[in-house]
């Protein structure tokens, strides 16, 4: 899905930076984000891992 992503940032010219990195532990600053995207992930996640990934998030 990064792949695919990243192909449709250069096509539109855009400067934006893909990551896929561990959701629970990403090690970003607080308030260095400006989006985060999830797709197709919390219905396939442990609930557990999901409350993590939320917290890290918020």
């Amino acid at each position: 899905m990064v792949v695919w992503a990243e192909a449709k940032n250069k096509t539109a010219g855009l400067n934006i930076q893909w990551r896929h990195e561990n959701a629970e532990k990403t090690g970003f600053p607080d308030v260095t984000l400006d989006l985060v995207t999830m797709a197709l992930l919390l219905h396939k996640t442990p609930l557990q891992a999901s409350i993590g990934i939320l917290q890290e998030i918020f």
